[in-house]
């Protein structure tokens, strides 16, 4: 039998419904702080059957 996305996985300690893993995002919409706006949470939540969303990429200098 074959896996495919819409099984369950293990990464570690994190048990997943399935496969499916969003990738982690920038924070160029971040202010000067480095602090994200409010319409961060709304765009998390919209893509919240992911199941396992990997956040926040930053970019240091």
């Amino acid at each position: 039998m074959s896996t495919t996305l819409y099984d369950a996985a293990k990464y570690g300690d994190i048990e997943v419904k399935n496969r499916f893993v969003m990738a982690p995002m920038t924070r160029s919409r971040a202010d000067m702080e480095g602090v994200q706006p409010d319409i961060a949470a709304t765009y998390y939540a919209q893509r919240a059957t992911a199941e396992l969303i990997v956040t926040e990429g930053v970019a240091p200098s």
